[in-house]
């Protein structure tokens, strides 16, 4: 990666230009990464002094010093840091100006330069010198920034209710497992009804809610995201059934039919011995 003063499609401006090199194809053609995302060019300043840093996840992260006059303000009396990364899915993304701006509030009016960047698992940090005044002074400080880099959902396992599960009346317990390093938020709906919040991973499902559905199929879906607003969801279908009422509880009324006529015969049988010996008793006397 180095600034290139070479004149194309992209101006006759200096631009970070990036090349990789593999053991099965050799070195890459240079690529414009400061300019010209989905062919479109608009950085015409100087781009200079870039930085790169490569994370766990292999995604790519530059950062450089830029001229570009902007809604940032920029020229050579504003020398803005722009930031740009790259993924095998997406490719480089446009450059983002990350010195200014924050919040849509553009304050910092003079030059930001020599910028550092380091990167964690999903955390991109970046440093620079900062020549604008402020409560600090005139002199020149050092300025920080850093955000979270997270393109992947949340992954939601429901370890319970199991699936196909039939539920009475009182309201299931849940268990769930989810892989994201930044969760947010999980909550949850019932056959598309209201969403319902929860804090844990297991917990007990809402029973006013679970009263309220009737009886039948019931499709469970929980949703989770992340710092970053990527979302992912999971479900699975249980069916709620209230017990019968009639009947003795523990007795199928079949066997509980033939309980009866069995009891039935032998009393009958027993009360006609019982006449059968009385009478030839009377019979002899």
């Amino acid at each position: 990666m180095w600034q290139d003063n070479t004149n194309g499609i992209w101006g006759p401006d200096v631009e970070i230009m990036y090349a990789k090199y593999s053991i099965a194809t050799g070195w890459s053609n240079a690529t414009v990464i400061s300019d010209g995302t989905n062919n479109i060019y608009w950085n015409n300043g100087g781009s200079y002094d870039s930085e790169i840093v490569i994370d766990r996840n292999n995604v790519i992260h530059v950062v450089w010093e830029d001229h570009t006059a902007g809604i940032w303000g920029g020229t050579s009396v504003d020398v803005e840091i722009m930031y740009v990364k790259y993924t095998t899915a997406t490719g480089w993304s446009t450059p983002k100006v990350i010195s200014d701006g924050y919040g849509g509030v553009y304050w910092n009016d003079l030059d930001s330069e020599n910028a550092a960047i380091a990167a964690g698992i999903m955390e991109v940090h970046i440093v620079w010198e900062e020549e604008t005044n402020g409560v600090w002074g005139t002199d020149t400080e050092i300025f920080y920034t850093n955000f979270v880099w997270d393109d992947l959902a949340p992954i939601i396992n429901i370890i319970a209710p199991n699936v196909s599960a039939v539920i009475g009346t009182d309201a299931p317990s849940y268990v769930l497992e989810i892989t994201e390093p930044n969760l947010n938020t999980i909550w949850y709906s019932l056959n598309g009804r209201a969403n319902n919040s929860v804090t844990s991973l297991s917990g007990t499902i809402d029973q006013a809610a679970w009263a309220a559905l009737p009886e039948g199929n019931v499709t469970l879906r929980f949703y989770a995201d992340d710092l970053v607003g990527n979302m992912a969801y999971a479900e699975i279908s249980m069916t709620k059934s209230s017990p019968s009422s009639g009947g003795i509880p523990g007795y199928d009324i079949l066997i509980l039919g033939f309980m009866i006529i069995g009891i039935s015969i032998i009393y009958t049988r027993i009360k006609w011995k019982k006449t059968h010996i009385s009478k030839r008793q009377t019979h002899k006397l």
